[in-house]
């Protein structure tokens, strides 16, 4: 069984490191990665490729868990609840989705939003833990695990998701 990560700019850093390019500084100017820093298995398999997030690519139907770390709300808001669904019908059955993301509901949204205009040029489109939670119900996934929690000042939930 594969794993994939949807999105991100962490993402795009493991590509560049396993392409062999070296250092990997993310956008936000965080503590470069270099393979000798990475801690990388050996034998694990890593998949990276680009794509719209309209028409996933057919491979992810292999995977059995699916991690989407703080994209969502860079996704515009009309088209949020099509791409969970686009996921959820690319998906095998019985395979996780585990969403990580900021919690809109939280008055210190503010932190992420100031953050996603410096380092994106965005305002960002965050949705509440209770409405990302209903999107993904009604949608067709069935909620394994939930929970909150503040990283630094940034207000998270994760979803840990099954395909019925």
């Amino acid at each position: 069984p594969d794993q994939r990560q949807v999105g991100s700019h962490a993402g795009a850093a493991w590509r560049r490191l396993m392409r062999g390019d070296h250092p990997v500084t993310n956008q936000a100017g965080h503590q470069p990665v270099t393979a000798g820093s990475a801690a990388i298995q050996k034998d694990a398999t890593f998949y990276f490729q680009e794509y719209d997030g309209d028409k996933f690519p057919q491979e992810i139907e292999r995977c059995d868990k699916i991690f989407m770390n703080d994209v969502l709300h860079h996704i515009p808001k009309n088209k949020q609840e099509v791409f969970l669904r686009n996921i959820y019908n690319s998906m095998s059955s019985n395979a996780r989705f585990i969403l990580k993301d900021i919690d809109a509901a939280s008055p210190l949204v503010v932190f992420n939003k100031i953050h996603d205009l410096i380092f994106s040029g965005e305002i960002g489109n965050e949705l509440s833990f209770k409405k990302a939670k209903y999107l993904l119900e009604q949608n067709g996934f069935e909620i394994t695990l939930e929970a909150k929690k503040r990283i630094w000042w940034y207000p998270h939930y994760i979803l840990v998701c099954k395909k019925r």
